[in-house]
């Protein structure tokens, strides 16, 4: 009897969790890229990823968008819960536009070649419906640079653990190291919070070349901090929350600039600034004075800022000369320790292993 019982009990908690998962929308941005949704999407089934679907297309050219819609139909005749939504606008604005199509209590970005667990988002659903003091929940990321002449290889790296899990606003942004959460789980009220307050903070900006659409990238990312720190806590999980595949086409390449000082001396830039600040002082009814030193905090702390390098005296240079043989060793220890998947969890692993039997080629 307890033996049927305890097989009760296990499926009622496998019930449970593919309810879970189902409130929980999946936003994937694309363009003119359809062999990575492709490979993507046949993880989401191979996986039973059971989220409903947004595919945010801002595919221009017939042919991505007929073999986009292919790959979309394809999952739907399975039974995903999967819709595409073609807008040529900018990556902003059209997660923007795909957030008011979410009617799920919570959603997630994940762009077309970055993977996640179906452990992380059951996980971070559990603890954003019980603790409402959460505003966002993270996981672990992973760099994946595949080899594909040679998979033995394939280099791998952790990223940073971001848990500013403090009850104090200001403590939250003093402690944060992340510059923005963007493949985090987030209630949609505040995911919709995030977007549009990010949409008319960068109305004034076009994307007509790179260095604007990274700047609108800054200015996203300027925002997702500081409304989601505002909101409540950012709490860690040791689930996966990203894995990033690095190829020639990632848009982190095409947006990357040297320094956030470059849009400093921008128009453009300062009057957004100045946006942001008004719209969440109303937005949250903060003063004046904490929104300056949040977003001062936001920036300065931004890892893509220039910080000078001190200038050391001959006694620093060499008191330090004597260490830094035994700091290059410890740097390079956890390098080998970082690219080595052994020390990935099984989750990671597991998408790990999928990306190289696909020979996700990037």
């Amino acid at each position: 009897m307890l033996k049927f019982q305890n097989i009760g009990l296990i499926a009622k908690k496998k019930y449970y969790r593919l309810i879970e998962m189902k409130d929980c929308t999946l936003i994937i941005p694309t363009y003119h890229r359809s062999n990575f949704l492709s490979v993507l999407l046949k993880y989401v089934e191979e996986f039973s990823i059971d989220c409903p679907i947004i595919v945010a297309d801002g595919s221009t050219e017939d042919y991505f968008l007929n073999k986009n819609k292919e790959i979309i139909n394809s999952l739907k005749k399975k039974n995903f819960k999967i819709e595409h939504f073609i807008d040529q606008s900018f990556f902003l604005k059209r997660i923007y536009l795909a957030s008011k199509l979410v009617k799920t209590n919570y959603c997630k970005i994940n762009t077309d070649d970055d993977f996640f667990s179906a452990n992380y988002i059951q996980k971070a659903i559990d603890l954003l419906a019980n603790d409402k003091s959460i505003a966002t929940v993270t996981g672990y990321s992973v760099s994946f640079h595949l080899n594909p002449s040679n998979i033995k290889k394939s280099q791998f790296f952790l990223g940073e653990k971001e848990n500013s899990n403090f009850k104090s606003i200001l403590d939250r942004f003093y402690y944060s190291k992340s510059n923005w959460y963007p493949w985090a789980m987030y209630r949609t009220k505040t995911f919709e919070n995030i977007f549009e307050i990010s949409k008319q903070v960068t109305d004034n900006i076009p994307s007509s070349n790179d260095f604007n659409e990274a700047m609108i990238f800054r200015l996203l990312a300027y925002t997702m901090k500081t409304q989601t720190l505002i909101e409540g806590k950012v709490k860690y999980i040791n689930k996966c929350m990203n894995i990033t595949t690095y190829h020639d086409s990632n848009w982190g390449k095409k947006h990357k600039i040297e320094s956030t000082m470059e849009y400093l001396l921008e128009k453009n830039f300062i009057e957004s600034i100045d946006k942001l600040k008004n719209i969440v002082i109303r937005k949250n009814n903060i003063s004046d004075k904490l929104i300056d030193k949040l977003i001062e905090l936001v920036i300065v702390n931004d890892k893509h800022f220039y910080k000078p390098k001190h200038k050391r005296n001959l006694k620093e240079r060499i008191f330090n000369l004597s260490i830094s043989k035994l700091i290059n060793y410890i740097k390079n220890e956890v390098k080998i320790l970082k690219k080595n998947h052994l020390f990935v969890p099984i989750d990671g692993k597991n998408i790990i292993n999928f990306l190289k039997k696909n020979n996700f080629n990037i």
